[in-house]
């Protein structure tokens, strides 16, 4: 009976997970780019990305990796297609990874709910905007981070010696993608005490 619930399970997650892909696919497709994407979009097409992002730092945001971004999936909206969904699925899953639960299902509903119950305007700059994701990919690689983090969060336990230099250092690539050197300056601040500490 277990396993049958198991499977059962199972085949109602992947349908939840397939709809909710298909839905963000379909919104990602009807939605056109907007004013900032179309700036990013001839911005990238048109000279090379990684200087044009540096520019951007230097003049503008202070933020290189989401300037980049911007210059590289912006003129390909195709590409923008794809990777949308995938970006808001993987939300989904990690949320539901996160929560640890016996009711998987419920959780995952929770959670769309509350991914589409935020309001219009907001919805429409960052779940259809290319440039509006450069606020979601931070929560995706920081559930990522989480989950990666988790089980030594729970058990009270220094990760394995190694391990956790790698984290910090996805962190320090990742997470300094939208906000800034001053998430790169704490990351490498706190490498730098756990190194302080392993000696």
């Amino acid at each position: 009976m277990k396993k049958f619930l198991s499977s059962r399970t199972n085949v109602c997650m992947i349908l939840i997970t397939g709809i909710f892909f298909l839905f963000f696919a379909l919104i990602t497709h009807w939605t056109p780019a907007s004013g900032d994407d179309w700036v990013y979009a001839v911005g990238g097409m048109w000279n090379n990305p990684f200087k044009q992002a540096f520019t951007m730092y230097q003049t503008w945001s202070g933020r290189y990796l989401s300037e980049l971004w911007g210059f590289l999936v912006a003129p390909h909206k195709n590409l923008w297609n794809v990777l949308n969904p995938l970006l808001f699925t993987g939300i989904l899953l990690l949320l539901v990874k996160l929560s640890d639960t016996r009711r998987p299902v419920l959780t995952a509903l929770l959670a769309m709910a509350l991914i589409f119950s935020v309001g219009n305007r907001l919805r429409m700059q960052t779940y259809t905007w290319i440039m509006g994701t450069t606020y979601v990919l931070p929560l995706f690689f920081f559930l990522i981070q989480i989950w990666i983090l988790k089980g030594w969060l729970a058990e009270d336990e220094p990760p394995p010696v190694g391990v956790g230099d790698d984290v910090l250092l996805v962190r320090v690539g990742l997470r300094s993608a939208h906000v800034g050197e001053v998430e790169l300056g704490k990351s490498v601040l706190v490498r730098t005490v756990l190194h302080a500490e392993e000696a």
